[in-house]
């Protein structure tokens, strides 16, 4: 993930896991988008961690990226998130997905 992140020039902000995504999450920190791992270590998982994030004012229409191997898109979708792919097979969408929520005029052009 660091290397894709160096190669498409974003700047990323890493968590170890859900309590450490949400201490950042409630800051005035900017963030583009969210990428979320359903798989997270501890005791809230990436469903819980979209939910809450959607329920904070100022995280409310950040884009959210969801990934998991185990989850269903409608079940993250549902939570909150904006895009889900499954890993590892459509990890190959990453970019392709994070640059359709971050630029969505880039669908309409010709």
């Amino acid at each position: 993930m660091r290397e894709l992140a160096e190669h498409e020039a974003w700047e990323i902000d890493h968590c170890d896991d859900a309590q450490a995504a949400l201490k950042k999450l409630r800051t005035v920190v900017h963030y583009d988008l969210l990428l979320i791992d359903y798989d997270l270590p501890g005791a809230m998982n990436g469903l819980q961690l979209t939910e809450t994030a959607r329920g904070m004012v100022h995280r409310r229409y950040v884009p959210i990226v969801m990934m998991s191997g185990t989850l269903d898109e409608r079940t993250a979708r549902e939570a909150g998130a904006d895009a889900f792919l499954h890993k590892p097979q459509q990890f190959a969408l990453l970019v392709q997905t994070i640059n359709r929520l971050l630029d969505p005029e880039q669908d309409q052009e010709v």
